[in-house]
């Protein structure tokens, strides 16, 4: 019986598969599957047995679609939740549904252990990608999951500095109260408020100098985030009052202001 039952399961798939067009037809049907969200030809296609590599490529492509039941069957298929494209910028499906905002998708592939430290060409990881877009849920449900939020990409950059830049004052809130380092630098010496105050987004300004922030930390041109605003502007005013700490007062806890720095 169980010999009967394993070869009419072989029939099945083999029948399948041919009616599918073979491999190669079958191949292009999950495309179309995932494209159209077709659950039923998916179903289909997964039945025939379509190999483990397809299988993975298409997992990427409907976390970037954000067809959240399309991926749940593709997981359930066997899917590797952590292979990478092999694109351009050689994403994860974590990597790209978390970029793009899909926050059901996330959750599904955190949930089937999605690794939050994987990274894109870039050296960017899934957390890197929503604070640089500004996708606050998808965020919240990694930092939750415990991924690095002082990871760095390629030029240095960290998760508070993207969404200092990048005027996402929601998610520097979040990155701040889940204890990013505020002071943090780049490549190139900057901090996450010497972005903002190049990239003019008062509002993270204002956040990040709340939080307290230091005004007076110079980059590798020997610049403070002040330097980069218009003499005459509400953001020069806000950091050149902001007090700070003279480290090298001999009255230990002196505050100054960047002002005095300068004068």
């Amino acid at each position: 019986m169980i010999r009967n039952r394993k070869r009419k399961t072989h029939i099945s798939r083999a029948h399948l598969m041919l009616a599918l067009g073979g491999p190669v037809g079958a191949t292009y049907k999950l495309v179309e599957a995932v494209e159209k969200k077709n659950i039923r030809l998916l179903r289909v296609v997964i039945k025939a047995g379509i190999s483990q590599s397809y299988l993975d490529i298409a997992l990427v492509d409907a976390a970037k679609k954000g067809h959240t039941r399309c991926l749940g069957l593709l997981i359930d298929a066997g899917a590797n939740v952590n292979t990478k494209a092999g694109d351009l910028n050689n994403d994860t499906a974590l990597t790209v549904a978390s970029r793009k905002g899909h926050v059901a998708c996330v959750r599904k592939l955190l949930g089937a252990g999605a690794d939050t430290s994987v990274r894109r060409r870039d050296l960017s990881t899934a957390l890197l990608g929503t604070a640089q877009y500004g996708q606050r849920a998808s965020l919240g449900l990694l930092i939750e999951a415990k991924a690095d939020i002082e990871a760095q990409n390629e030029d240095g950059l960290r998760a508070l500095a993207l969404a200092a830049r990048n005027g996402h004052n929601d998610c520097l809130k979040l990155l701040l109260a889940a204890g990013a380092d505020i002071d943090a630098v780049d490549k190139q010496g900057n901090p996450a408020l010497a972005l903002a105050v190049m990239e003019r987004r008062l509002e993270c300004v204002k956040t990040l100098l709340d939080a307290g922030a230091r005004v007076d930390i110079e980059n590798t041109d020997r610049l403070i985030a002040c330097d980069y605003a218009e003499s005459d502007s509400e953001l020069y005013r806000m950091v050149k009052e902001q007090p700070i700490l003279q480290l090298g007062s001999t009255k230990l806890g002196r505050q100054t202001t960047a002002r005095e720095l300068t004068l």
